[in-house]
């Protein structure tokens, strides 16, 4: 059984390897830090047929919007409690990282201002996300 580690990235990414060997170190090492630090987050909500049926929510006309709060853990930190519910839902998602400023992009030009994509964790207070007051 191999030991799990982790490749050190230099700025360009795809130049590992050819001028110099990549730096491998053993995870149990190494901290791990959050990969951003957003300013904005935008999420769109009940985007898929389960999640609608487990919100008891009508299925929307138009996409759901969500101005998230911006937050960026590293990994293998522990979630808090928020005081308000004891109703703390997550579920992993895709994020798409976009990287210039833009608005009213085409869908075909969509690729320009991606920066690149990764694997969100969302944490929800789903009694308050659904309009219930405890």
């Amino acid at each position: 059984m191999t030991t799990p580690h982790v490749t050190a990235l230099s700025k360009n990414a795809y130049g590992i390897g050819r001028d110099r060997p990549a730096e491998r170190h053993a995870l149990e090492d190494v901290r791990l830090l959050a990969p951003v630090r957003p300013r904005k987050f935008l999420a769109i909500g009940l985007n898929y047929a389960d999640h609608i049926a487990e919100s008891g929510m009508q299925e929307p006309q138009f996409p759901v919007f969500l101005n998230e709060q911006v937050t960026a853990s590293p990994a293998r930190t522990t979630k808090c409690m928020p005081r308000v519910s004891n109703l703390l839902d997550y579920e992993g998602d895709l994020a798409i990282v976009i990287g210039a400023r833009c608005r009213h992009v085409p869908a075909e030009r969509a690729p320009e201002v991606i920066a690149g994509y990764t694997i969100a964790n969302d944490l929800s207070v789903r009694d308050r996300q659904v309009g219930a007051r405890p």
